[in-house]
């Protein structure tokens, strides 16, 4: 069995997703609120005055904001489910 201290080192952008994803949960669950019930969407503002929804997803967003690199957490959840496999 692999030691939590380990796992800390051999995935670390999993670990940094993990450790903020009480945190990021509670900005979905925010912007949904928004969204649903109030009908607020995030949008950007164009120089021609026009607003466009924008091309990231809210879980893109988040991981910038939390500095999370997404192709590394995806190339360390394929590790994780290799070294189980094996």
């Amino acid at each position: 069995m692999t030691h939590p201290d380990l796992l800390d080192e051999q995935y670390p952008e999993c670990e940094k997703l993990n450790e903020v994803a009480p945190y990021s949960q509670k900005i979905v669950e925010f912007l949904n609120w928004l969204s649903n019930e109030k009908g607020i969407e995030l949008a950007d503002y164009e120089k021609s005055d026009r607003f466009h929804f924008p091309k990231s997803t809210n879980e893109n967003l988040l991981a910038e904001f939390f500095d999370i690199d997404m192709v590394k957490v995806e190339q360390e959840r394929q590790a994780i489910l290799e070294s189980v496999r094996g």
